[in-house]
């Protein structure tokens, strides 16, 4: 619910909510499932997507190699 939220939030060009809480999303989920869970592999990328649409691609970085390397390990290259 609160990475549906976020996207819209995001959608209506208010990206420091979107960012806030897609974070406090990927904390609690990585308290419940681990860091290296698939399910974390959509927020990270939506997080880093955020980033980007405010104008930071150096914050959007680890984001989305984080995303990436998640989807590798798990599903292969």
């Amino acid at each position: 619910a609160q990475r549906h939220l976020a996207r819209n939030l995001s959608e209506l060009g208010r990206f420091s909510q979107a960012r806030d809480l897609l974070s406090e999303s990927i904390g609690q989920l990585e308290s419940k499932v681990g860091k290296n869970d698939l399910s974390l592999a959509e927020p990270l990328q939506s997080l880093g997507w955020v980033c980007i649409r405010q104008g930071r691609p150096n914050d959007a970085e680890p984001y989305l190699k984080r995303a990436l390397a998640i989807r590798e390990e798990i599903l292969g290259n």
